[in-house]
C-alpha cells in the first residue's frame, strides 16, 4: 500500500479531543474527509489555508479508548499508511498545581516518562526509569514558541472556565462576609458551576445545607489558610486567558485522585513535571521506534489537578486551547524543519578539575552530611538535580564541600567552581570554565550561554557553586536543564530564585561536643593536657557555642602563641569579640570579627530588619517566642512596630519581618515551636557594634516589649511566662554587668518575680527581687513608695522561705517608708504592717 504523505497528523486519546481538532477553522475551510486504516481505525484527513497563503494537510486520528497500550499501537499503525512531516499528540490532562498552573492552560512536553512501571519487590514497585525526550531541534523551537508567542490564544474565542478552586474559595467568602448569602443570577459571572460547587464543598463538610447555606469549622479553617496566604478581600481569581508551559510529562496507566501525586513525582524523578496523563511517554516512544528523525511532540490543556476536584465540562475548553495551540506552532515550526540545527558544542580533549582551593588540614565532624551528599546524587536519577549546604556563616560549609569533591573526584570526568558572592565572581568562573573547557565566548551573555549549552548536553560532571548567599545574583545564569551533578552553599535556603528547580537542603547544624572538642585539639596540636586545661577546653567550647570558626581560629591562636588555654578562656571571657579582631593568625577575610560582616550591612539597609537583629542580640539566644513580638509589638522600636502593625490578626507579618534575617541564617526560625534562636557568638558581634546609648535605647524597647507580653498577676499562661523569663534574666545579667539601668526594669524584674515566687521558684524569684529593690533605690530614693514595695515583696520571698531574720528589717524599713510617705492608714501601710505581724506570730511560735 503507497503511503500518503502529510504535512502533520494528529493523535488524540479521547474523541472530544479529536473534536477539538475537526473543529479547528482556519482560512473558512475546514472540510474533512473520513477514511480508514487496514486495521479498521476511522481517521480523517483536510487541507486547512495558513495565514500565509500556503495549504497545511492534516490527517487526525482518535484513540478507540484512553492508555498507554493503546496510544502505542495506534501511533504505530497509522505510521504505516501515513509519512508525516510532523506528529503531535494533543489533548487534555491534570496539570501541577502548586507551579500556578491553571484549568485551560496548555503545557508543552520536553519529554515523557513512564512512572509506574517496574518490578514488585517486598510489596514495593521498584522503578524502572524510561524517558522519551522531544527532538533537540523541536525542542527549542517549543520552548521560545511557548514563552514569547501568545497568538494562539486569541483563536480560541470562547471565554476561558472558572476552575471549581476558585469558585469554592469565592462561594466561601461570600458566607463569611454575609452568613445568610444565597445564589443568585447576578453571581454566574463569578461562580458559574455554583450548584456543583455547593454539592463539592458540602461532600468536602465545608459547607453544611439545612435552612440555608452555613460554613463549617473545616470550612472556616480553609479559610483562615486563604486569609493567611493574605486574600484577605477576595480569593485569586484565576486567569482570563490561558498560558503556556513547557515541561515533563508523567504517564501512568490509570486516571490518577492524589492530591501528592506531583510532589512525589517531583521528588522521584523530574522536579520540572507539569502534566499528568495516560499517553505522551507511548506515544514517543512508538514514533521514534519508527523514525528517530521524525518530529514529533505533544501538547495538552488542562482539565484538572489529579486530585478530586474533577470537572469534565472543562475537557472541551482544554482541548481546544491545546488543538489551537497546536496548529499555530505547525504553521511557525514547519517552514524550519528542513533546517535542523542540531550540531553538539564541542567536547574538551582533556579533564577539567577546577576546584582546587586548601582544605583545613584538620577537618572533622561532617561525615554524616557528606554521606548524605552522596547517597543523593546516587540514588536521585532524575535530573535536573541539585544539593545545597545550607547555615549562617563560619560552620564549616565550604570545608565540606570541598572535601565532598575531593573524596568523590574519581567518580565525575570534569569539576568546576563558581564563586557567587558578587556578580563580577560569577562571570568571572564563568570565563575560566569556558577557557578550561576550550569555548570561545565574545561577552557576558555568549559566556552564560556556551557554557550553559555544554551543561546540558554533557554528563558526568560535578558544580560547586560557593557563597550563594543573595541567590538573585544567580538568577539567569544557570541553565534550567542539565545533566550533571550540582552542590551549592548558602547562608540561607531561600534558594528558588536560581531557576533550577529541585534542590535538596541539608542544614548544616553546630558541632556535637565531642566533635569540636577533637577538632579543637587536632587544630591545637596540644597532647597530654593537665586536667584543668581539659576542663578550660570544654569550658571554651562551650563559650563558642560549638561554633567551628571560633574553634579554628581559637586553636590557631593557641598553637602559634603557645597559650595556655585557661588563660585565653579567661581573655575571650574579658573581651568577647575583642579578642578575635586582634588575632592576626587568620587573614582578616577568615576571621570572625568579620565573617558576617557583609550580611550585616545588607541587613543594615532596612530599619525594621536593623532593628530586629540589635534587638534579638540583647536577649537570650534560644527559644524567644513569637508571642513576644506579637504581644509587645508595640512597645518595640518603631520600626518593628509599624512593619507588625496588626500582627495579631496576620501573623505573616513576622514571618516578613523575620526574613532578612533567616535568609542570612543570622536568625534560625522553628516553626513547630513557634521560636526564633541566634547563635551567641553572632550576638557578640552584633553587640558590640552597638554604642552605649544605641543599647540603652533598644533595652528600653525590650523591657517595654517584655512588660506588655508577661502575662498579668493571675499569670494564667505559664508557657508565655516560661518562655519569657530567660529573656528577662538576660536583660537582669546585661544590666548588671553593664550598669545601665532605668526604672521600669524594676517593674519587669519585680513582675517575673513574683511569677517564679507564687510558684515557689524562689532561687529563681530572688536575684530578681534583689535586682528590681537595686533600680528603684537608684533611681527612686530610699523613700520611694515603689522602693518599700520592693522592699515587702523581698522580705515576703524570706518569710516563704523560713529566713525570718533577713526578712525582719525588710519589713521595718518599708514599713518605715510607707508610714511616712503614705500615713499609716493606708492601704499598702497596713499590708506590710500585717505581714510583719505575720513574721512574728511565725517567730513566737518558732
Amino acid at each position: 500500500m503507497e503511503k500518503i504523505e502529510l504535512d502533520l497528523l494528529v493523535i488524540t486519546a479521547l474523541q472530544k479531543e479529536l473534536t477539538a481538532v475537526l473543529n479547528l477553522k482556519e482560512g473558512g475551510r475546514n472540510k474533512w474527509t473520513q477514511k480508514q486504516t487496514p486495521q479498521q481505525h476511522i481517521y480523517y484527513t483536510t487541507n486547512i489555508r495558513l495565514k500565509n497563503g500556503k495549504d497545511l494537510s492534516i490527517g487526525a486520528i482518535a484513540q478507540s479508548q484512553m492508555g498507554p497500550t493503546t496510544a502505542a499501537t495506534v501511533a504505530s499503525n497509522i505510521l504505516h499508511i501515513i509519512t508525516p512531516k510532523m506528529i503531535c499528540m494533543v489533548g487534555i490532562c491534570a496539570g501541577r498545581r502548586k507551579k500556578g498552573i491553571e484549568f485551560g492552560d496548555v503545557i508543552v512536553a520536553n519529554q515523557a516518562f513512564f512512572y509506574d512501571i517496574g518490578k514488585k519487590k517486598n510489596g514495593e514497585l521498584q522503578h524502572e526509569i524510561q524517558s522519551h525526550n522531544v527532538h533537540p531541534y523541536l525542542q527549542q523551537w517549543l520552548q521560545d514558541f511557548t514563552e514569547h508567542n501568545q497568538n494562539w490564544v486569541a483563536s480560541i474565542k470562547d471565554p476561558k472556565p472558572l476552575s471549581p478552586r476558585y469558585q469554592k474559595e469565592w462561594i466561601l467568602f461570600q458566607l463569611h462576609s454575609d452568613p445568610g448569602w444565597k445564589p443568585s443570577p447576578k453571581d454566574k459571572e463569578n461562580c458559574p458551576d455554583w450548584t456543583t460547587v455547593i454539592s463539592l464543598l458540602e461532600k468536602d463538610q465545608m459547607i453544611k445545607i439545612e435552612t440555608g447555606i452555613n460554613i463549617t469549622e473545616k470550612g472556616s479553617t480553609y479559610l483562615a489558610n486563604l486569609l493567611y496566604r493574605k486574600l484577605q478581600t477576595s480569593p485569586n481569581r484565576d486567569r482570563e486567558t490561558p498560558k503556556a508551559w513547557y515541561g515533563s510529562f508523567a504517564t501512568g496507566n490509570s486516571v490518577v485522585e492524589d492530591k501528592d501525586i506531583f510532589d512525589d513525582l517531583a521528588d522521584k524523578f523530574d522536579r520540572n513535571v507539569l502534566a499528568l496523563e495516560m499517553e505522551a511517554a507511548p506515544f514517543l516512544k512508538a514514533c521514534y521506534n519508527q523514525d528517530q528523525s521524525l518530529a514529533a511532540f505533544v501538547i495538552k490543556g488542562v482539565c484538572d489537578y489529579a486530585d478530586d476536584e474533577k470537572n469534565d465540562s472543562c475537557q472541551p475548553y482544554a482541548a481546544k486551547a491545546a488543538a489551537c495551540y497546536m496548529l499555530h506552532f505547525v504553521e511557525d515550526a514547519l517552514p524550519k524543519l528542513s533546517k535542523p540545527n542540531s550540531s553538539p558544542a564541542p567536547k574538551p580533549e582533556k579533564r577539567v578539575w577546577q576546584i582546587n582551593r586548601e582544605i583545613t588540614e584538620y577537618f572533622t565532624g561532617r561525615e554524616e552530611i557528606i554521606n548524605q551528599l552522596q547517597a543523593g546524587f546516587q540514588s536521585h536519577t532524575a535530573r535536573p538535580f541539585a544539593q545545597a549546604i545550607v547555615g549562617t556563616g563560619g560552620l564549616g560549609k565550604t570545608q565540606t564541600s570541598l572535601v565532598y569533591a575531593k573524596r568523590f573526584k574519581d567518580q565525575y570526568k570534569h569539576g568546576f567552581f563558581i564563586n557567587a558572592a558578587s556578580t563580577s565572581d560569577i562571570i568571572t568562573s564563568y570565563f575560566e570554565i569556558a577557557k578550561e573547557l576550550g569555548l570561545f565566548a565574545e561577552g557576558d551573555e555568549d559566556v552564560k550561554r556556551v557554557v550553559n549549552n555544554w551543561f546540558e548536553e554533557n554528563s558526568d560532571w560535578f558544580l560547586l557553586i560557593d557563597n550563594v548567599d543573595e541567590p538573585e545574583l544567580m538568577k539567569g545564569f544557570l541553565p534550567k536543564d542539565y545533566r550533571g551533578h550540582i552542590l551549592i552553599t548558602s547562608r540561607g535556603e531561600y534558594l528558588e530564585a536560581l531557576g533550577i528547580g529541585k534542590i535538596r537542603i541539608h542544614q548544616l547544624q553546630l558541632l556535637e561536643s565531642q566533635q569540636a572538642k577533637e577538632f579543637f585539639l587536632k587544630s591545637c596540636q596540644r597532647k597530654d593536657l593537665s586536667e584543668d586545661e581539659q576542663k578550660a577546653v570544654e569550658e571554651l567550647l562551650k563559650e563558642f557555642g560549638y561554633f567551628t570558626l571560633a574553634i579554628n581560629q581559637a586553636a590557631s591562636y593557641v598553637a602559634t602563641r603557645k597559650t595556655n588555654i585557661r588563660t585565653y578562656l579567661n581573655t575571650f571571657r574579658n573581651k568577647k569579640i575583642a579578642i578575635f579582631k586582634k588575632d592576626q593568625t587568620l587573614t582578616e577575610k577568615e576571621s570572625i570579627a568579620t565573617i558576617w560582616e557583609l550580611n550585616l550591612q545588607e541587613i543594615e539597609k532596612d530599619e525594621a530588619a536593623k532593628q530586629l537583629l540589635y534587638s534579638i542580640s540583647l536577649l537570650a539566644p534560644d527559644d524567644i517566642a513569637f508571642e513576644f513580638f506579637i504581644f509587645g509589638a508595640k512597645q518595640l522600636s518603631p520600626e518593628i512596630a509599624q512593619s507588625l502593625e496588626g500582627v495579631e490578626e496576620d501573623e505573616t507579618l513576622l514571618n516578613e519581618l523575620f526574613y532578612p534575617l533567616s535568609r542570612y541564617s543570622l536568625i534560625q526560625i522553628n516553626p513547630a515551636n513557634r521560636t526564633c534562636s541566634m547563635h551567641r557568638l553572632v550576638q557578640e558581634v552584633v553587640k558590640d557594634k552597638l554604642s552605649v546609648d544605641q543599647t540603652k535605647e533598644i533595652l528600653k524597647f525590650l523591657t517595654e516589649a517584655l512588660i506588655q507580653a508577661f502575662p498579668e498577676e493571675k499569670h494564667s499562661d505559664t508557657q508565655i511566662c516560661n518562655q519569657l523569663l530567660p529573656h528577662i534574666r538576660e536583660i537582669l545579667d546585661f544590666t548588671q554587668n553593664k550598669q545601665i539601668i532605668f526604672e521600669r526594669q524594676g517593674v519587669l524584674f519585680n513582675k517575673a518575680a513574683s511569677y517564679c515566687d507564687l510558684r515557689g521558684r524562689y532561687s529563681e524569684a530572688e536575684p530578681l527581687y534583689l535586682q528590681a529593690l537595686e533600680i528603684r533605690k537608684t533611681v527612686l530614693g530610699l523613700n520611694h513608695p515603689y522602693t518599700a514595695r520592693s522592699l515587702n515583696n523581698l522580705a515576703e520571698l524570706y518569710r516563704s522561705q523560713g529566713r525570718y531574720e533577713q526578712a525582719e528589717p525588710l519589713y521595718l524599713q518599708a514599713l518605715s517608708i510607707f508610714e511616712q510617705v503614705l500615713g499609716s492608714e493606708h492601704p499598702n501601710t497596713q499590708t506590710v504592717r500585717n505581714n510583719y505581724k505575720l513574721l512574728l506570730s511565725k517567730v513566737s511560735d518558732g
